[in-house]
């Protein structure tokens, strides 16, 4: 599977492609994983974007992870991530997981 890169601001592009490449080989090992499973269609390739790159220049998406034919466009920044669902739960009393959310950390991903 071929990368790919996409940043709206070139001061971007360090950073994308840092968290781009910690994620990949976790994104290869589900793809083993989901083998167990059945066959799957393997894509063309991922791009990865930052947040803007992935919901305005490619598509209108408001989430920045999705397919498009036979490519997986994905925002690698965890910081962006936690935003989004503490943004989707920031209504709610839940404290717990807010909790959960601000203190999530990624092993493959520093």
């Amino acid at each position: 599977m071929k990368t790919a890169y996409s940043v709206t601001n070139p001061e971007y592009i360090e950073t994308v492609v840092s968290d781009g490449n910690k994620i990949f080989p976790f994104l290869l090992d589900y793809k083993d994983n989901l083998r167990k499973y059945g066959e799957i269609n393997e894509p063309k390739g991922i791009v990865f974007h930052d947040f803007e790159s992935a919901t305005s220049v490619f598509s209108e998406t408001p989430l920045p992870a999705y397919t498009s034919r036979d490519l997986i466009h994905l925002c690698p920044s965890t910081e962006i991530w936690k935003q989004i669902y503490l943004g989707a739960i920031n209504e709610s009393n839940n404290e717990m997981a807010k909790s959960y959310f601000n203190e999530l950390q990624f092993d493959y991903c520093g």
